[in-house]
């Protein structure tokens, strides 16, 4: 299981976990909620995605 804030990835995109398997709850308690970024709305896009699917994602480099 992935924490919150934890960078993963998935079919070489690069998301952030916003919400994990306990948050979700119900049937998703296998699956992280994953934000991709800017979507085409202005509605961000969160996707549940199966855990299993998902792998720690690279060390992100820190701008300011």
């Amino acid at each position: 299981m992935f924490e919150k804030g934890t960078i993963v990835t998935i079919n070489n995109q690069v998301g952030v976990v916003v919400l994990t398997g306990e948050d979700l709850g119900g049937d998703l308690e296998d699956h992280t909620a994953v934000w991709f970024g800017p979507s085409e709305s202005e509605i961000p896009e969160v996707w549940t995605i199966p855990t299993d699917y998902l792998s720690r994602g690279p060390q992100p480099v820190l701008k300011h």
